[in-house]
Parts: structure tokens; C-alpha cells; sequence
């Protein structure tokens, strides 16, 4: 996978995000029907990511396995090839369930963690949470889905992971699909962070197929 820059042509894609921001992805993640989209590698990836953590003792689970370690050796190649790693802290974009939730589900995490194993100067942090648990936002199939607003409000800051932090910050999620949980993120670390430097890093960006 090659790593592409989100510009003027594939923005509009993305309802909230805007021309300042620097958000880079791997590929694109179909959507639409799944029996059409099943062949497809980056649905497939990106579906073996997202299964839920109550298949964890079941055959397939080794599936979600192998998808982060291939989105590990993605970002190893990159960070080996194109960026200095050392110049960055990474930050996952927490997932909907909280860590009190048994289907609390932090692959996004350890994508990242898996970088420490190559990179000794590798800063990674959980330095956003989520407080109360909500529906992911691609289950959402009632109603609207919920706003920057909505999420910003029910993000918060854990200050243990503040200390000594890089003037510049990845936000990595796997999917981009409007930009509502990049924002809220972002949003929350310029406000306790000012004049920081952030991008987004996401495995793929959502396209209609």
C-alpha cells in the first residue's frame, strides 16, 4: 500500500474535514454491499479489524490478528522509509466502548504498540479516552450519527500521558469516513495543547463503490 495525502480531490468525500488538515491514508475501504465488496483486500482487512472482541476465542479471531500485524508492517515500512518517527507521539483515536467495557476493543493500539518493536524511539499514547460507552458510528443505523459536538463532549484528556509530549501528533484511526472523530480529537488536543502540530494516519478512507 502506498501512502496518499487527502487533497482537493478526494476532500469532498469527507464532509468535516477541511484544507487544513493534513490527514494521510494507506487505501480505500469500499462501501456498499459486502457480498459484492468480499473480494475485495481492503475490505477484507479492514472487516477482519473490526470484528468485535467477543469472537476472541473463536476460529476466526487469528483473522483480526493477522490484520494488525499487516497494518503494522505498513506503518513500519513507512515511518523506515519516509518520516522520522522520533519527531512524532502517536496517538490512537479511542474506540466507542470504554475500557470498563468487556467489548472494549483497542486495535487501533496495538497497531501502534507493534511499531515499539522496531522503533526504540517509538512514542505512543492513550492520551484520549472515551467516558461513556456509545454506539460505533458505523452501527449506527438509527438516527443521525452522533456530531463533533456530541463526541468532543464525551472525550477527555488522561493527564497521566501528558509529560514530555511531541510538538507533533499522528491521530491514527483504521477507517476515515466524514472526519467527526478526527475533529473531536483533534479539537481536544489543540485545546490543552496550543500551537501543536497534528495529522491524521488512517489505514484507509472510505469511498462509495
Amino acid at each position: 500500500m502506498i501512502l496518499k495525502k487527502i487533497d482537493e480531490l478526494t476532500i469532498y468525500d469527507h464532509a468535516y474535514l477541511t484544507v487544513n488538515d493534513n490527514c494521510y491514508y494507506f487505501a480505500e475501504y469500499p462501501s456498499g454491499d459486502p457480498q459484492v465488496n468480499r473480494n475485495n483486500p481492503i475490505y477484507s482487512l479492514i472487516h477482519n479489524l473490526k470484528k468485535t472482541v467477543d469472537r476472541k476465542e473463536s476460529p476466526e479471531w487469528k483473522y483480526k490478528l493477522i490484520a494488525i500485524e499487516q497494518c503494522q508492517v505498513e506503518l513500519v515500512n513507512l515511518f523506515q522509509h519516509t518520516q522520522d518517527i522520533g519527531e512524532y507521539t502517536l496517538v490512537p483515536i479511542p474506540p466507542s466502548k470504554t475500557k470498563r467495557n468487556e467489548m472494549y476493543d483497542d486495535r487501533t493500539l496495538q497497531i501502534l504498540i507493534g511499531l515499539k518493536l522496531t522503533f526504540d524511539n517509538c512514542d505512543v499514547r492513550e492520551l484520549i479516552y472515551t467516558i461513556e460507552d456509545r454506539v460505533p458510528s458505523h452501527h449506527s443505523t438509527e438516527g443521525p450519527r452522533p456530531t463533533i459536538e456530541e463526541i468532543y463532549q464525551n472525550y477527555q484528556i488522561d493527564e497521566t500521558q501528558t509529560n514530555n509530549i511531541r510538538r507533533k501528533i499522528i491521530l491514527v484511526d483504521d477507517v476515515l469516513t466524514k472526519g467527526t472523530h478526527y475533529q473531536a480529537a483533534k479539537r481536544i488536543i489543540t485545546e490543552r495543547f496550543p500551537g501543536i502540530e497534528i495529522r491524521g494516519l488512517f489505514i484507509a478512507r472510505r469511498v462509495s463503490s
